[in-house]
């Protein structure tokens, strides 16, 4: 794989709470969950999101890998708690991908948690990289494939490396030449790998790079053939080089059709181009296009090139517009949980925003906090219809939907969020809460379902005036009396330009039924001129059952582990102290607001997705801890109803 500018991970003087590489095998050898249980510096690094459900794809329908890869990794991803940096990189097309890889030249690259957080929330399997390369990878291959019962133990840890920060399994990556005595050991290392695996974390997969020959040659052969099968036939799956035409992809599409693993095989595409089918860049569509045709998999190589070659100021733009040329050949998954809420946030923003107003001014990122991302794409009316993601405002966290487009009389325009596919047995409310720039516009949501004839029917969710057609059916608006949300600020549509949150509750004749997709639409009200050029901003959607409505608030109890002082150079600047608390119901929490509170002002210091944050001694002095929840429904609660802790 290509070797960019690398990154010397961490300093010996910067905070601990970072996310690390294994660099050598000697730090692997004597790599030790029991020990590290000792310094909770590790268990930060634990990710705690479970790996959400997604509807199964047919095993005939290919798959995409994506693996990321830039400037050597661990950048300002690698820091547990968020850092202040402004315009970082994040990966939000969850909804196209089925895997993530992250990828650097150490030894073992274990996967920051904010990228296994963001990807688990998505039901994206993250796995990490172990990695050999030239005369030093040769030297520690040596070492590993002494015996069976070596390679095993050294597999054994891999394993346990995994099950502990709670990852999905591995790309194995040999670039040096083996001992050709050796490799029936690496092959037998490959399979026991990847059968512990499948026994200690359910589901995972291990993946091995097109790279060594069953000689011990190093010679990429851009296909699947007798040379390279046997790491194949050991493994989940095979990543091929780059270099490859149209005669590798059909050989290797025989063999995957052989041996019933033709999506198995997943066909390597540069992004930045190197020797790749058709130059990678904007025109990796080609690439695609090409895989797409032999009805094999893809592993999509280091879609950083945007951030990296176009600038970070345009990044967003840039990366709609790459994604959008890929996302004709990607099969995209269906979201089959509830409760579904999101505010779009992609964990990261210029400030930070709790129910539409501004709680801190400072530029943060902390991929942890990402919500669920919807379809961002650009199969509207015309050019001018446009959706992105803004940090200009937000309903919650850093970020919202932009929807900007120019509006014809009698003539809306729809943008599809989601693809679904869930089942209402029972009533459903959902709200929507949107800004209006201009008052001649109204917003309203379409959902497609499905009942017992299976014929798909559109429910609006509007006022009484919005679109509807032959094939629609405009609900009712059900009062929602007796039914409590948790406290929502600005609810009601107000004359300066705020949030506005309509709800809504599915009627008893429509359910039960199957939610098939989620569509928000633009149209122009009966007062308006002809055309108007408009924007509207989405900040928020929320789907939920009864049990989620009466979900009672979960009590937080505050607690202090201990004070630190510093010791070394190992340790942060300045003293510090480790908190947690205790969650009656920690499963329907999103993520945890920590502020401190000093004579009746509050100031937000940082967030976690577990029950604990590091926070130094100085933003302590005659302050109180306050731990605000912020469910799984997109509900938060409020600083008033949270407990404080006094440290």
């Amino acid at each position: 794989m290509a070797d960019e500018s690398k990154n010397d991970v961490g300093s010996e003087e910067e905070d601990v709470l970072t996310c690390k590489p294994i660099k050598s095998l000697e730090l692997l050898e004597h790599w030790n969950e029991d020990k590290l249980q000792t310094f909770r510096e590790s268990i930060y690094s634990v990710s705690c999101i479970p790996l959400a459900r997604r509807t199964d794809q047919d095993s005939n329908t290919p798959r995409t890998l994506v693996c990321h890869d830039m400037k050597g990794g661990y950048l300002e991803d690698r820091f547990v708690q968020g850092t202040s940096a402004r315009n970082c990189y994040r990966f939000y097309n969850w909804l196209h991908i089925d895997t993530f890889v992250y990828f650097s030249h150490h030894l073992v690259t274990i996967p920051p948690t904010g990228w296994i957080d963001a990807a688990h929330r998505h039901g994206v399997q993250v796995l990490g990289t172990f990695i050999t390369e030239w005369d030093m990878g040769k030297s520690v291959c040596n070492d590993i494939l002494q015996t069976k019962e070596r390679s095993h133990a050294i597999a054994d840890i891999l394993v346990r490396i995994a099950a502990y920060f709670r990852f999905d399994g591995w790309l194995i990556n040999i670039e040096n030449e083996i001992q050709e005595e050796k490799i029936p050991v690496l092959c037998d290392f490959v399979s026991y790998l990847t059968d512990r695996s499948h026994v200690q974390i359910p589901g995972s997969k291990v993946i091995w790079y097109d790279s060594v020959l069953d000689t011990g040659k190093l010679d990429w052969q851009n296909e699947v053939n007798d040379k390279n099968s046997l790491f194949f036939d050991a493994s989940d799956g095979i990543f091929l080089n780059y270099c490859w035409k149209d005669e590798h992809l059909q050989r290797s599409a025989n063999t995957g059709r052989e041996k019933n693993r033709l999506c198995d095989v997943y066909v390597g595409v540069d992004v930045f181009g190197r020797n790749c089918y058709g130059g990678g860049g904007y025109n990796t569509n080609k690439a695609l296009e090409m895989i797409a045709n032999h009805g094999l998999s893809t592993a999509l190589f280091a879609p950083g090139w945007v951030y990296e070659t176009r600038g970070e100021d345009d990044f967003i733009q840039n990366d709609k517009r790459f994604w959008s040329l890929l996302h004709g050949y990607l099969p995209c998954h269906s979201h089959c949980e509830l409760p579904l809420a999101t505010s779009f946030c992609q964990g990261c923003g210029n400030k930070f925003y709790l129910n539409g107003e501004v709680v801190s001014e400072e530029p943060w990122y902390n991929l942890s906090l990402q919500e669920l991302q919807p379809l961002i794409s650009t199969d509207n009316r015309s050019d001018s219809d446009d959706i992105c993601y803004t940090t200009e405002d937000a309903f919650m966290g850093g970020g919202c939907l932009k929807l900007h487009t120019h509006l014809q009389q009698n003539e809306p325009v729809t943008y599809k969020l989601f693809s679904l596919d869930l089942d209402a047995s029972e009533k459903l409310f959902i709200s929507f809460t949107f800004k209006l720039m201009d008052p001649e516009v109204e917003v309203y949501l379409i959902m497609k379902i499905k009942k017992e004839s299976e014929v798909e029917t559109s429910l609006v969710l509007g006022e009484e005036k919005s679109f509807k057609d032959e094939s629609s059916h405009v609900l009712n608006i059900e009062s929602l009396k007796g039914k409590t949300f948790l406290p929502k600020m600005n609810s009601t549509l107000s004359q300066e330009n705020t949030w506005t949150t309509r709800y809504f509750a599915l009627p008893e004749e429509v359910t039960p039924c199957h939610l098939c997709s989620l569509y928000v639409g633009l149209h122009q009200t009966e007062s308006s001129a002809e055309s108007i050029q408009t924007t509207v901003l989405l900040g928020q959607i929320q789907l939920l059952r009864n049990q989620d409505c009466d979900m009672l608030a979960p009590d937080v109890q505050v607690q202090m582990i201990s004070d630190k002082v510093p010791k070394s150079k190992l340790s942060p600047k300045e003293p510090y102290r480790d908190i947690k608390w205790l969650c009656t119901n920690n499963e329907s929490v999103m993520y945890y607001n920590i502020f401190t509170a000093s004579r009746d002002k509050q100031f937000l210091v940082g967030h976690s997705v577990n029950s604990m944050f590091r926070i130094g001694n100085s933003s302590l002095e005659d302050s109180e801890i306050i731990v605000q929840p912020v469910l799984q429904t997109g509900t938060v609660i409020p600083l008033a109803a949270c407990k404080r802790g006094v440290l």
